[in-house]
């Protein structure tokens, strides 16, 4: 409470979590050695489209890491300086408590110091830490284009702290002097090329989760089609569950990523309980919902519980922060489960029986005018469509 009676909105410490490694996941080995091998320049970034498992890999290096580590989950409330410099202080203070107590007095209620003041009491403190240490700067691309945050990281890369570490994920390049950094050996950079799934991963993952082993003849026909995509792999791993021979099943894919992954999806609809389901479809409209939440949307539960759509292992969820029974489905689940629920109110919809036996709406490619074209499209549409769910957290 600050002064007058006035509340101020309290630190959200979900914020501060790192995501917790899934069993399913494989170890990235190849990229955690990457990132090992820079951890004396001032920045790592790990920078590619949405569905790409940045927030993942970072959060396995995290794991394994032999030195403390800070986490901010961002959002757009951070583009704020105040809000962005408190929450970087609370991450800050988990690994080093009471670090930064002079710059935390520059925020108290009142005009704030101008952004260099700000960074250059920050850098001091920062550099008074005795110890090596990193942070992650996870959603960094939920910075507006025009926040006085990117002046001020921007300020600590060109004068680092002598023991800091930044790591930023991000979904897009942040707008700093990145060709410089480049030049001075100040950045270590993982991207999209480097984050795809190699072949060799590919059937890791897929034979963690398929009963039997996958061919080569299928491993080599994902790898075309998702091309390393790991949402993409995700996805295909969800629709193993719902059939007895998978290696036949991933040599039928349909033959382009849209259509893939809107089969798929439909698969793992079609896999579900027709109670389930049918709650499903009638909460799609929630971009997140808890069972009380679901209630009021669908009714009363009947014969299956309807704590099966909230539950922690619940495959129909996209990578989530989760706390508590407040969950998100994946966004690419949501937008097919909102228009299974609106077809029936569509014209002139053609449909076809999937595998399962469900119907499903059939939609037309739009013509392109060369492969490359589609290459590029199909890229596109994997970074723009699946996206990370975003960050759940209950209530403070």
């Amino acid at each position: 409470m600050g002064s007058g009676g006035r509340l101020f909105e309290p630190i959200l410490r979900t914020k501060l979590h790192r995501p917790q490694p899934n069993a399913e996941l494989i170890d990235r080995d190849r990229l955690i050695t990457v990132m090992n091998a820079a951890r004396e320049v001032p920045l790592t970034l790990v920078s590619a489209p949405a569905g790409y498992g940045k927030s993942v890999l970072v959060a396995q290096w995290a794991e394994q890491l032999d030195r403390p580590i800070a986490w901010l989950s961002l959002d757009a409330s951070d583009s704020e300086l105040r809000s962005f410099l408190q929450y970087f202080l609370a991450a800050v203070d988990t690994a080093f408590p009471g670090a930064c107590d002079t710059t935390r007095e520059l925020l108290a209620p009142g005009s704030l110091a101008p952004m260099p003041v700000l960074a250059g009491y920050l850098l001091n403190d920062l550099d008074a830490i005795d110890a090596p240490c990193s942070i992650v700067l996870d959603d960094y691309h939920r910075i507006e284009p025009t926040s006085p945050v990117h002046g001020l990281m921007l300020r600590m890369l060109e004068h680092p702290p002598a023991k800091f570490h930044f790591v930023v994920a991000t979904r897009q390049d942040p707008p700093f002097d990145l060709p410089s950094l480049r030049a001075a050996h100040r950045m270590n950079e993982v991207r999209l090329q480097d984050l795809q799934f190699t072949g060799h991963e590919m059937r890791e993952f897929l034979n963690a989760t398929a009963d039997d082993s996958v061919s080569d003849e299928a491993i080599a026909h994902i790898e075309r089609e998702v091309e390393g995509w790991v949402a993409g792999l995700r996805l295909v791993s969800l629709a193993l569950r719902q059939v007895r021979d998978a290696d036949a099943f991933l040599k039928r894919l349909p033959g382009r990523l849209p259509e893939i992954q809107e089969y798929l999806l439909q698969e793992v609809l079609a896999g579900q309980a027709a109670e389930v389901r049918d709650r499903l479809l009638a909460s799609s409209i929630l971009d997140r919902f808890c069972t009380k939440v679901v209630d009021a949307v669908c009714g009363p539960p009947g014969t299956h519980d309807q704590t099966s759509l909230t539950a922690p292992d619940q495959p129909l969820h996209g990578p989530s922060r989760c706390a508590g029974r407040v969950v998100s489905v994946s966004p690419p689940l949501s937008r097919v489960a909102r228009g299974r629920a609106a077809a029936p109110a569509r014209s002139g919809a053609r449909r076809g029986p999937t595998p399962a036996g469900q119907p499903v709406v059939r939609r037309r490619r739009p013509d392109r005018r060369s492969d490359q074209a589609r290459s590029g499209s199909r890229r596109h549409e994997a970074g723009r469509t699946v996206g990370h769910s975003a960050p759940t957290r209950s209530p403070q």
